[in-house]
């Protein structure tokens, strides 16, 4: 059964009040053929030092672990590739130091991969908060490819740490986390990945805890110049894989417009208050039509409402619309956490 070895990778940033939680929970798994890669990203509070002090405690893995440093904050997705480099195991799980997981998780997983040959096993997740967990059922496709288009068009969550992925993929086809691409990391490496697998995996299981009540994660943090820079990067890293591969397919081509014009309402409400990003590189949202915006599976009326008022230029609707979104935003996050 253990014939998998599996590599953890758990990139260490502001998390000094979840790391021993998270720790434990993967230095306890009831799968043992396992290594551990910790990457610190130049964490300025006692991460490290804690994760330091957990290990000590758990002398029976202690062989299994890789300590990395950065020498500067290099941001998620630096550390994710860093990681990945640095792993030896048959399959990756990418584990975020302010999560948790269930002390079965690697084993149910792994027991998928010897079950039906799997690329990728995708579980179920709960999701924390300050109110209380929920249960977040996946139900993924087994088809890779339409696995990818849920993803682009935003019904199939792209999130990386429930699933357990062959290393085979990333190595065979050169995928790496893109660094400065922070915000949609996930993405950024799901897409190619899905594009690339062949046999998908499932776990109705809510194996992985998410927790969002850390408001210092990576993932807390709003929308920077930086990020909408990523975004931008994004989309021409995008269209330079689709043009590599000589992608054509309607339903997967289409995906990648719902995806842009969901990339396009983001940098519109939440980005820099002039867009000259966006205008800038207005050339790459070219092919995104007001369809993209009406038809997505799953856009939220304000999304829709922007690519209205951006078809018709109508300026003021969309100036309209960011005060009601930080608004929104505000109240969101009182309720919510």
């Amino acid at each position: 059964m253990e014939k998998i070895k599996v590599s953890i990778l758990v990139p260490v940033y502001n998390v000094e009040k979840f790391i021993k939680r998270c720790v434990c929970s993967l230095f306890e798994q009831s799968y043992t053929n396992l290594e551990y890669v910790f990457v610190n990203d130049c964490t300025p509070d006692d991460s490290w030092k804690i994760l330091l002090e957990v290990i000590h405690h758990y002398p029976h893995v202690q062989k299994q672990v890789k300590l990395i440093q950065h020498e500067c904050n290099k941001g998620l997705a630096a550390a994710r590739k860093t990681a990945l480099q640095h792993a030896t195991g048959d399959y990756i799980l990418n584990v975020d130091s302010d999560d948790y997981v269930a002390i079965n998780m690697v084993e149910r997983l792994a027991a998928e991969v010897l079950n039906q040959n799997a690329d990728i096993v995708i579980c179920d997740i709960y999701e924390i908060t300050r109110k209380g967990k929920h249960y977040c059922h996946v139900c993924p496709s087994k088809i890779a490819k339409e696995c990818l288009t849920r993803v682009l068009s935003g019904t199939l969550q792209a999130y990386l740490p429930n699933k357990l992925i062959r290393r085979d993929l990333y190595t065979k086809y050169r995928i790496l986390p893109i660094p400065k691409i922070d915000m949609l990391e996930d993405v950024c490496v799901m897409y190619r990945l899905l594009y690339f697998a062949q046999t998908i995996a499932y776990v109705s299981e809510p194996l992985y805890y998410y927790d969002r009540s850390n408001q210092n994660s990576y993932s807390a943090v709003k929308m920077k110049l930086s990020y909408e820079r990523g975004y931008i990067a994004l989309i021409r890293q995008m269209d330079t894989f689709r043009l590599e591969h000589n992608i054509k397919e309607r339903s997967i081509v289409d995906a990648f417009c719902f995806f842009k014009a969901r990339l396009l309402a983001s940098i519109l409400l939440y980005g820099s208050k002039n867009a000259n990003l966006y205008l800038q590189n207005k050339e790459l949202f070219n092919e995104v039509k007001l369809y993209h915006f009406f038809r997505s599976p799953n856009f939220p009326l304000h999304f829709k409402l922007t690519g209205l008022f951006l078809h018709y230029n109508i300026k003021w609707g969309i100036s309209l619309l960011r005060k009601l979104m930080t608004l929104s935003f505000r109240i969101y996050k009182r309720i919510r956490f």
